[in-house]
């Protein structure tokens, strides 16, 4: 080329694909509303025990006394027939069990949970002559949620009372609200 001189060409770009890595969509979670979500916002803590739908689902066959058994801190205490309530394990205090219902059943003395059912009080420990909580009374198909509260610090404010240091139970039914 001379100073001056030109050469006109014309380019044609031809766009190149470009193999992007597989593209991974998360399953959305189902939102949660009503009194299950002070549950999540409690599991989600870290502190008590918990036992969700999904694990309730895969032990469907099984009574609420065996898959309650296994939670830290919790004790089953079973009675006459299929009956069983739920202990702490920090030994013996202000149960009450001397009512003639609570001995025909076969409850021995020992340190009884309080039990709420979708936060209402079912059995309290400290009040006299109450009737005990059978826990095989619910299937697990019922349940949406469980938590449970080995002593007082644990308690969330509104379910610990004075008295609740035999722990505390709370069962979140699958019918309304959930």
């Amino acid at each position: 080329f001379r100073e001056g001189d030109r050469l006109e060409r014309d380019f044609v770009l031809v766009p190149r694909p470009v193999e992007l890595s597989p593209v991974r969509v998360a399953e959305k979670e189902k939102p949660v509303h009503g009194k299950m979500s002070a549950f999540e916002d409690r599991r989600a803590g870290g502190i008590g025990s918990f036992i969700t739908r999904a694990e309730l689902e895969k032990q469907d066959s099984r009574r609420m006394s065996e898959i309650l058994g296994t939670m830290p801190g919790l004790g089953v205490r079973r009675g006459l027939s299929s009956v069983a309530w739920v202990t702490g394990r920090r030994g013996l205090s202000a149960a009450r069990t001397g009512d003639a219902f609570n001995r025909r059943q076969g409850a021995k003395p020992d340190c009884y949970s309080d039990v709420y059912i979708d936060g209402a009080l079912v059995y309290g420990s400290g009040v006299p002559g109450e009737t005990l909580f059978d826990i095989n009374s619910f299937s697990p198909s019922s349940i949406e949620g469980v938590e449970f509260y080995s002593g007082p610090s644990q308690v969330p404010a509104q379910y610990n009372k004075t008295g609740s240091v035999c722990g505390v139970l709370l069962i979140w039914t699958r019918v309304g609200g959930t």
